[in-house]
């Protein structure tokens, strides 16, 4: 599950930093560079998301003796879900953004 997790997000983020790249070519500017590269941030935060939570299931697996245990480490699982997750896709939506701005400003001035 964690897998295809990573590669739904490797494809968002790809499809992403190809859009942006296709708009920095087409528009430069600073503004432009940063939205193409945010997905890549994004998908770095979730790799090390699902490094970090492959990491507590093996230990899940190497101590389930007791409920305590595993309430512990679930509650770990979902405190480092939420510390990269968050930023990650608040990474993909202002990438997302600057994206749809870059693109329909494009459009209208005719470019």
């Amino acid at each position: 599950m964690l897998l295809l997790g990573a590669v739904l997000h490797g494809v968002l983020a790809a499809g992403l930093h190809l859009w942006g790249r296709w708009l920095a070519r087409r528009r430069p500017g600073a503004w432009a560079r940063r939205a193409t590269w945010l997905p890549v941030v994004g998908l770095a935060l979730v790799l090390a998301d699902v490094v970090l939570l492959s990491a507590g299931a093996f230990e899940l697996g190497a101590e389930h003796e007791s409920a305590p245990s595993f309430a512990r480490t679930v509650a770990s699982a979902i405190n480092v879900t939420s510390v990269f997750l968050v930023p990650a896709w608040l990474c993909y939506l202002v990438s997302l953004a600057a994206l749809v701005v870059g693109t329909v400003r494009g459009r209208a001035r005719g470019r």
